[in-house]
């Protein structure tokens, strides 16, 4: 680990630690449920040494940590659920060369599109009027991108804020939770023949079409 990934403190910087794309989805998976080494390595295929790695890792950095324990023959297996999510910033991007963003960026997508799709596939993402699908693309200078990857991080931690209110009212309530997936994107776009106009976009909020 070369010493640009480490703050004054010593400690090893999330864009270090997540520059793996194994550990990016290991995130999304204890996001998703309790989840042990031996566990993920069968589902993806991994040596449970590896994956024992990786677990190992994120937990010493606080993004994952263990929920229950479980006593088997002589040993201790240990249930996983993630603490922190997979968040870097803009200076932590910046830090990693760019086959390491390249990868990182493609396993992020990766898992937010696997768990697209399987809403897709059980219906979850159609069974409320008001879910929703936006994309859009146009043509920005500098200032008006910068602001607009401010615009797309202000929400993002606006949902967030929204989840802790919703836990405590939950609590209080005990109305029964809607599990929601959000996720938000902003990026240069790749070359086009033709390039998109301004006025075009594709909104909806549910695949039947409706605006």
């Amino acid at each position: 680990m070369s010493q640009k990934h480490r703050d004054h403190a010593g400690e090893i910087k999330p864009s270090a630690i997540l520059a793996y794309p194994e550990r990016v989805n290991i995130l999304a998976a204890a996001g998703q449920r309790e989840i042990t080494p031996s566990e993920y390595a069968a589902e993806e295929d991994l040596t449970e040494g590896e994956a024992n790695y990786h677990f190992k890792v994120l937990r010493n950095a606080g993004f994952l940590h263990v929920v229950r324990e479980q006593a088997v023959g002589g040993a201790t297996r240990r249930f996983y659920r993630a603490r922190r999510n997979g968040y870097v910033s803009d200076e932590e991007f910046e830090e990693m060369d760019f086959k390491r963003r390249r990868k990182f960026s493609l396993r992020t997508i990766l898992a937010m599109f696997r768990r697209a799709h399987k809403a897709a596939r059980t219906g979850t993402l159609d069974r409320r009027v008001n879910s929703h699908l936006t994309w859009d693309a146009g043509h920005l200078d500098q200032q008006a991108f910068d602001e607009g990857m401010e615009v797309l991080m202000t929400a993002f931690d606006s949902l967030g804020a929204l989840r802790d209110e919703a836990a405590v009212r939950l609590e209080e309530s005990g109305e029964e939770s809607i599990y929601t997936t959000w996720g938000l994107m902003g990026f240069e776009s790749p070359p086009e023949r033709q390039p998109p106009g301004g006025g075009l976009s594709s909104r909806f909020r549910n695949l039947t079409g409706r605006d």
